[in-house]
């Protein structure tokens, strides 16, 4: 009797008969421990591998956004680079991006401190209170001062302005008060053409009754015709003894009186008067002539000459405050070693020290009223 195959025995593929035989079975995959414990699956592993290249490649694109947001907020901060005169190369708003570069504030640039320009009728302190004839000046500087006094008078300072402007020459006028007062107009003019003024008494006396008063009446009708007080002052014929010059020291007006004489008021020719300030000219020097107090044609006639003639020796011609300011102080000497010889007796040493130079005075120090010689002129 034959027994019927089971229904787990596979057939014999030569007879249908069973066979004792086992059929090995393809293993079955066992589950990988992970290091947490829990099983991951052969299907789990390939999964995870694609899974940390997305990761990485996404923490690679972090990295960079983060790389360039820093990147971009240097670039921000930063400061601008500069044109020329100061201006910023970068526009306050250069990017496309929606934000806009901060406005870079530049440092200001400082203000030079300009000195200011002296008015053309002030005097630096020095002079202030000083009698005055030459100032000393740098060595080479050949300036030269044209001064006229007794105006303004009708006719001859209109004449002796023709002549400066033609020469494009700048002078001093000292002028008498009361006429200021009779003409104001003509003290104007000489002062809007850029000459300087200064005063010489009210009346032009030798014996004034009020000094005081002549000084004060003449700066006061010169203030209204000029707007300001001049600060510079002639006394009548180069007198110092009779209060005026006192009183114009006493108000800090520098006493002008002269190093070069016209003597235009005497009966002279043209050439006379001109050859007599050609010949006393020097470098910081003062020329007295006149522009009123009488005829004055000769004057006006010998001033060509006079220009010229300074000119082609290579003078130039300031105002009195002009001239102060050119006023140069030489630094002093050093004092020589006198040279003694070992047991020299003492009359030796006291010549050697007797040898040792000594600074000389200046010709415009103040101090008391010095004697200058009285001259007609003035």
């Amino acid at each position: 009797m034959s027994t019927a195959p089971s229904p787990d025995t596979p057939p014999d593929t030569a007879s249908g008969a069973a066979t004792n035989q086992t059929v090995p079975q393809p293993p079955v995959p066992q589950p990988v421990a992970n290091p947490c414990g829990a099983g991951v699956s052969n299907a789990s592993v390939s999964n995870s591998g694609s899974s940390n290249t997305t990761l990485l490649s996404a923490a690679a694109i972090v990295a960079v956004m983060a790389l360039a947001a820093m990147l971009w907020r240097w670039v921000d901060t930063r400061p601008a680079p500069l044109m020329a005169g100061g201006a910023s190369a970068i526009p306050a708003a250069a990017n496309t991006g929606g934000s806009r570069l901060a406005a870079v504030k530049t440092a200001p640039k400082p203000t030079p401190v300009s000195t200011p320009t002296p008015a053309p009728h002030s005097i630096p302190k020095w002079a202030q209170g000083t009698v005055i004839n030459q100032v000393e000046v740098r060595p080479g500087d050949k300036v030269f001062a044209l001064t006229f006094d007794d105006g303004p008078w009708p006719e001859y300072t209109e004449e002796v302005l023709r002549v400066l402007d033609a020469y494009k020459v700048k002078a001093t006028f000292f002028m008498v008060g009361q006429e200021v007062q009779r003409r104001p107009e003509l003290a104007r003019a000489v002062s809007d053409a850029g000459h300087a003024i200064g005063g010489h008494s009210w009346r032009h006396t030798a014996r004034p009754r009020d000094p005081v008063g002549e000084i004060q009446r003449t700066d006061a009708v010169l203030k209204s015709a000029l707007g300001y007080t001049p600060a510079i002052f002639r006394p009548p014929y180069g007198l110092l003894k009779n209060g005026m010059a006192r009183q114009a020291i006493k108000e800090k007006q520098a006493v002008l009186i002269w190093s070069a004489d016209s003597n235009d008021w005497k009966k002279s020719s043209a050439s006379r008067i001109a050859s007599r300030i050609l010949s006393q000219a020097s470098p910081g020097g003062v020329a007295l002539m006149h522009d009123g107090g009488g005829s004055r044609d000769r004057t006006v006639a010998a001033l060509p000459n006079i220009i010229t003639g300074l000119q082609a020796r290579g003078y130039r011609f300031v105002t009195i405050p002009e001239l102060l300011r050119l006023r140069y102080v030489a630094p002093p000497k050093k004092p020589q070693k006198s040279k003694t010889r070992p047991g020299a007796s003492g009359s030796q040493q006291s010549r050697n020290a007797q040898k040792t130079p000594r600074p000389s005075p200046s010709s415009a120090s103040p101090g008391p009223l010095p004697e200058v010689p009285v001259r007609a002129g003035g």
